[in-house]
Order: structure tokens, then C-alpha cells, then sequence
């Protein structure tokens, strides 16, 4: 026959169960939060010249957030500040992978500088569970200056 228990007093065993469905409960969680994880955005940089934009930014090689590689950069553009945005330009991922800090430049040479038009960028980067990252947008005015006048504008 097994020995009574004190009153008020519960074996340690009793609640191990539960106590490992709850730590293996926020394993899971954290495991399956950080392998969702967005890629950081980028920080983009756009400088206006005559008839065209320039944007810029460093690339980053893999998500550190789940540590899946980089396998694309998408370029967006609109005529408004607040769109319709359409992709313009794709930077896949090169044999051998994005070259981590270095920086990438993506230069538009349709935005025109007609009637003044301005043109908001951002862009996008993409991991290899196609989770984004979406940068800050970036507005460019194109200008005049410049540009030879044999184009017939």
C-alpha cells in the first residue's frame, strides 16, 4: 500500500505533463514565428537626373529573421503618391546568391520629366518562402537639365 500525503501538499509529478505541452506549445510558437518572419526592408535611396530615376540600396544575402536566402528584389512604380503601383523591374537572385552589403542601383529611364510628372518607388525583397519585405516609398521628379536636345522631345 502506498503511503499517504500530507494534506495541502501535491507531487511535483503531477503537473510535468503539463508543464512540457506548455514549453514544447511556445517552442512551437517562436519556431513557427521566426520561420514566417518578413525580410527587413530595404532602405532606398532615389535621385532624380535628366529624363531618367535612380534608386539605390544595399542588399542584404539571406531573411535574418528565418534565415532563408534573398531570391528577389522588385522594383514598384506609380504616378501618385498613393498608386496604383506596377512592377517594372525584377533583380533575381544570381548563381551564387545576393552579395551580402553590397549596393544594388536600379536606374528608370522611361520617367520622364513631362509636365512635371512625379514618380513614387519602393521595393520590395523577397525570401525564398516568398515572404516581403516592403521598403519606405521614395518620390522622384525628373528633370531637364542636361539632356541634348536631338530626342525629339
Amino acid at each position: 500500500m502506498r503511503p499517504a500525503r500530507p494534506p495541502g501538499r501535491v507531487s511535483a509529478l503531477r503537473f510535468l505533463p503539463r508543464f512540457l505541452c506548455l514549453s514544447l506549445a511556445v517552442f512551437a510558437f517562436l519556431t513557427v514565428s521566426a520561420v514566417h518572419a518578413a525580410p527587413p526592408p530595404p532602405v532606398v535611396a532615389g535621385v532624380a537626373g535628366p529624363h531618367l530615376a535612380t534608386l539605390s540600396w544595399q542588399v542584404a544575402a539571406t531573411n535574418l529573421g528565418n534565415g532563408q536566402p534573398i531570391t528577389c528584389y522588385r522594383i514598384f512604380r506609380a504616378t501618385g503618391v498613393d498608386g496604383p503601383f506596377s512592377e517594372i523591374h525584377r533583380f533575381a537572385m544570381p548563381p551564387g546568391g545576393f552579395v551580402d552589403g553590397s549596393v544594388t542601383i536600379f536606374v528608370d529611364p522611361a520617367a520622364a520629366p513631362t509636365f512635371g510628372h512625379s514618380y513614387t518607388y519602393y521595393v520590395g525583397v523577397y525570401d525564398a518562402l516568398n515572404l516581403s519585405g516592403d521598403s519606405l516609398k521614395v518620390t522622384v521628379t525628373p528633370g531637364w537639365a542636361a539632356w541634348p536636345m536631338g530626342r525629339n522631345d
